[in-house]
């Protein structure tokens, strides 16, 4: 999506001033110098976040893929672009007038004249700086994108931008194209890694209350097991039983989970589709997680097993 050389934002997660971008408009190290503002608003009774983008740059620096109308015409005065889900959702076409109220300047009319496939850099609403300054009282951008100029090596620009930015704007940093998807991939990885322990700490509970079941299921059934024994039953045979039983349970959960999981992630991918999220279900895995679960029921057996085969067979067969 993005096309640009380097990004600036901030290391702190919050806007910053625009000379930055101005100053980098008259450096011949650069081309292009795209900024990115975002303001909260509402349209409807739906609160937003609406993106202010400079028209004549961004598609130098980001490939948006429009459905309707041009990122050109953002240039108008009083003009929108909204994304093709939003706009399917709230009957929003070209030509259309959105009120959009602001907390600075309340209800404006907006027209729209595009629509785009959703990405998570224009969020579902954006417009034009113009726009943006004439409406919004905090003029301070998200986020910087830039194009090195063709006859000045990468990195020598990249050298001299982060002097700048250590001397003058020490809470901005630059990133390339790579280390600003491994930032992505890395909060991606980081929230994976929180699911991940949490589904740690669920199988550390299923296994408790596997043993617990086939425990009390043992202690109920104490004559029936002395009985088994009495007709010729083998120890071993006892724990065979006692593992498969574990094993069926432990499948039976772990297919229940994964079935509203998977409705779960497609219903948060639903909500996210504006975003860029797309839904994978990664098979493979889900069915290595299924033999995990058959194994992790054996080994919950195991204590279990043990207890229901030293039962002594005279004292079970006159339980009552």
């Amino acid at each position: 999506m993005l096309a640009a050389d380097l990004t600036l934002s901030s290391s702190q997660f919050s806007p910053f001033s625009p000379q930055l971008a101005r100053d980098l408009k008259q450096d011949p190290d650069f081309s292009v110098v795209s900024p990115f503002r975002q303001a909260e608003a509402k349209v409807r009774t739906s609160d937003t976040f609406v993106v202010g983008v400079d028209p004549s740059t961004i598609t130098q620096v980001a490939n948006i893929e429009m459905d309707t109308g041009t990122i050109a015409d953002l240039a108008q005065p009083g003009t929108v672009i909204v994304s093709r889900t939003e706009a399917d959702s709230k009957g929003f076409s070209v030509g259309h007038t959105i009120q959009m109220r602001f907390p600075a300047t309340g209800p404006q009319n907006l027209r729209v004249v595009g629509t785009f496939e959703p990405n998570g850099l224009l969020n579902d609403y954006s417009i034009s700086l113009d726009t943006f300054d004439r409406n919004v009282t905090q003029q301070l951008d998200q986020a910087v994108l830039l194009k090195v100029a063709p006859s000045v090596p990468l990195s020598e620009a990249r050298a001299r931008l982060d002097k700048t930015l250590t001397e003058s704007y020490p809470s901005v940093t630059a990133q390339d194209q790579t280390e600003f998807k491994q930032q992505e991939l890395s909060a991606i990885d980081q929230l994976f890694a929180i699911v991940y322990v949490l589904l740690l700490l669920s199988v550390v509970i299923s296994l408790f209350g596997i043993v617990n079941t086939l425990g009390l299921s043992i202690y109920e059934r104490i004559h029936e097991l002395g009985l088994l024994r009495a007709v010729g039953m083998s120890r071993r045979q006892v724990k065979r039983m006692v593992r498969v039983e574990a094993v069926i349970i432990a499948v039976l959960g772990a297919v229940l989970g994964l079935v509203v999981g998977v409705l779960f992630g497609w219903a948060l991918q639903r909500a996210l589709s504006d975003q860029g999220v797309e839904l994978v279900i990664p098979v493979g895995q889900l069915i290595g997680m299924l033999v995990v679960a058959a194994l992790l029921g054996v080994v919950a057996a195991i204590w279990p097993a043990r207890r229901a085969a030293r039962i002594d067979v005279l004292a079970a067969i006159s339980y009552e």
